[in-house]
């Protein structure tokens, strides 16, 4: 316990104490303003309003550069127009998009009958000093076993896969857009609030240095001052954390030089009932990625059913009509052509055919268990993070601001020291950036689960690497 004169030498400064309290989360979840309670009412001190917006504005109190002072009057971004842009500039979607359009081409393609051929013949020229035979010839190869139809058929699948790697690919871009929105939103309100309790260490400081004067010690001022110094740190590498998650988001989006702008959304203070088998089951239903490794083996089915039917002969006939210049006769030339499947029945074809389909089947098991593996990571992440916000919300926080309030009380009446009211200050700062760390989590947490647990949005895009070789394969001879 201080004694009586000390009580009565600091009691000057039980306001200015009771102001320079810590950060706080408002009802709805939302960082608000610096807590000072019911010295507002007394000091007629006015609390900045709480906003649905993230707009951080330059801190004037700071001496270093500030990167986000371009923020003030941009243009304000929410999610859905941040996604918009994604898919109209994201040259991946683009990408892949011509590669549907090549398999589009390529499946017309292998379905085209031969073209017949027109030639011309000269026989026995010289002969008895005669102009010999001479004359002109049609002949047209006939597609037998129904090849160009199975060829459009095994094409016809290849395009489905593509169609569903190019729905993939817009889901992992609609995704990292809003992992990366959530990334700089939470980036952007830790930096709020770091700026709102270096305001508060300021003060903490001055009064520190006013106390030094009337005698208190210096140990006060040295711990003053490296309370703000941590947090001028900080603001500096949360400053380059939104800076680098910005630029992210821009890539993503496909506008790399996008001015930084302010975004319009809010961190969940709810989350959605699930579980991890209703998830896993969703995924296997609708996630495009999936669809793929399904038409990947359809397509593999098709070419084994293709491939079976190759040893069918083709027909190719010929009719020519010419004039024997010797004799003066007119002729007709008729011939008929198949090969015979003795040495080639294309088994080695049919061989491999099967073994894709066996393989195509192992891939889609294992693509399964890839997702069953990666989404127990994403849940555990996101129960985690929900699991951590409502703690913070219903007793975390709501105990460290009334330990706070409660030092400061007892500070001012001289029985704790100034090192307490440091300490009490920062674990209520700590415990609003964990909060917002914890809401982050989550949300990114939820864009993946519901984005299929799908990202790569400027990744390597499936591209289409067939041909039309299975047109030559059905022209061609055994």
């Amino acid at each position: 316990m201080r004694n009586g004169r000390k009580i009565k030498q600091w009691t000057a400064f039980t306001p200015v104490m009771v102001m320079i309290l810590g950060c706080a989360v408002g009802p709805d979840g939302r960082p608000a303003t610096l807590v000072r309670s019911e010295v507002d009412t007394r000091l007629n001190v006015e609390t900045h309003p709480k906003s649905t917006r993230v707009s951080v504005l330059p801190d004037q109190s700071m001496s270093m550069s500030d990167p986000m002072s371009e923020l003030a009057g941009t243009q304000e971004l929410s999610l859905e127009s941040l996604q918009d842009i994604a898919l109209d500039n994201n040259p991946s979607l683009r990408q892949v998009e011509a590669a549907v359009r090549r398999a589009a081409g390529i499946q017309h393609q292998v379905g085209l009958n031969p073209n017949p051929r027109l030639g011309y013949f000269a026989d026995e020229v010289g002969d008895n000093a005669s102009s010999g035979l001479q004359g002109a010839f049609i002949s047209q190869t006939f597609i037998r076993g129904d090849k160009l139809t199975a060829n459009r058929h095994v094409l016809a699948h290849d395009l489905e896969l593509m169609k569903w790697h190019a729905e993939a690919q817009r889901v992992r871009v609609l995704t990292d857009v809003e992992v990366n929105f959530y990334r700089v939103l939470a980036a952007q309100r830790r930096l709020t609030l770091a700026r709102e309790f270096r305001e508060v260490a300021v003060q903490g400081l001055s009064v520190a240095q006013d106390r030094l004067e009337a005698g208190g010690t210096r140990q006060d001022v040295l711990q003053s001052e490296i309370q703000l110094s941590e947090v001028d740190l900080l603001i500096q590498r949360t400053e380059l954390e939104v800076s680098a998650a910005w630029k992210q988001l821009a890539a993503i989006a496909g506008v790399p030089e996008m001015t930084r702008s302010t975004l319009i959304g809010d961190l969940p203070t709810s989350q959605v009932s699930r579980s991890s088998e209703s998830v896993y089951q969703q995924v296997l239903e609708e996630s495009p990625a999936l669809r793929a490794a399904n038409q990947r083996l359809y397509r593999a089915q098709s070419n084994l059913r293709r491939q079976q039917v190759q040893p069918i002969s083709n027909v190719t006939g010929q009719m020519g009509v010419g004039h024997d210049h010797s004799t003066g006769d007119e002729f007709i030339n008729l011939q008929i052509s198949l090969p015979l499947p003795v040495n080639n029945t294309n088994q080695g074809n049919i061989h491999a055919a099967k073994a894709t389909v066996d393989e195509a089947v192992e891939n889609l098991e294992r693509l399964k268990m890839q997702i069953r593996s990666e989404l127990a990571e994403v849940m555990r992440e996101y129960e985690i993070a929900i699991t951590t916000r409502e703690q913070y919300e219903a007793i975390i926080l709501p105990k460290a601001k009334e330990s706070e309030r409660l030092i400061a009380e007892t500070y001012a009446t001289g029985e704790v020291d100034f090192l307490r009211v440091l300490t009490a200050r920062k674990m209520y700062f700590d415990a609003n950036l964990e909060y917002v760390n914890a809401q982050g989590d989550q949300a990114v947490a939820n864009a993946r689960i519901e984005g299929f647990l799908l990202s790569g949005g400027l990744s390597e895009v499936p591209t289409f690497p067939a041909d039309d070789s299975l047109r030559g394969q059905a022209l061609s001879s055994q």
